[in-house]
């Protein structure tokens, strides 16, 4: 069924935010047990946390490495422009058996400090771009990736 308002309306929507982080020629990637794919790291946005923050928060909590956004130019001490994020996608979720569907802002990151690419472990890994192909990708993370290189500088 595609998504509509009514879908949006009926169904509710929760907000969440990822992160693309590139590293060289490589991404990061967490293995979601739920859909049984890889993805990019992210999750719900929560109390009056920021996406932009919430994105930086839960790469860190589900990989342990700390990104920052790619080409901000904002001051965090005072907040009148959000970060602008990579793009705006809507998933569909099934959470306690609830359908419900995720405004997820997608934000292009990089690594604060340089990175081991070796990382390979069972839940998360770095994935050079020429091997995505090879791999079980959540829906859109291919496309994710390709318009992060596109603007990855």
């Amino acid at each position: 069924m595609p998504i509509s308002t009514q879908n949006l309306k009926n169904n509710g929507y929760h907000l969440t935010a990822s992160s693309i982080v590139i590293d060289k020629n490589s991404v990061l990637l967490v293995y979601h047990p739920k859909l049984k794919a890889w993805a990019q790291p992210g999750g719900h946005v929560e109390g009056f946390e920021l996406p932009q923050y919430t994105c930086i928060r839960e790469t860190q909590e589900e990989t342990g490495i700390v990104v920052t956004h790619v080409n901000s130019h904002f001051d965090d001490s005072n907040i009148t422009f959000l970060i602008p994020p990579l793009c705006t996608q809507i998933v569909e979720s099934v959470e306690k058996g609830d359908l419900v569907y995720h405004l997820d802002f997608v934000y292009l990151c990089k690594p604060t400090q340089p990175q081991d690419l070796t990382l390979n472990n069972v839940d998360t890994k770095w994935v050079e771009f020429n091997t995505l192909p090879g791999l079980n990708l959540a829906k859109n993370v291919f496309d994710l990736v390709n318009l992060a290189k596109d603007r990855f500088v």
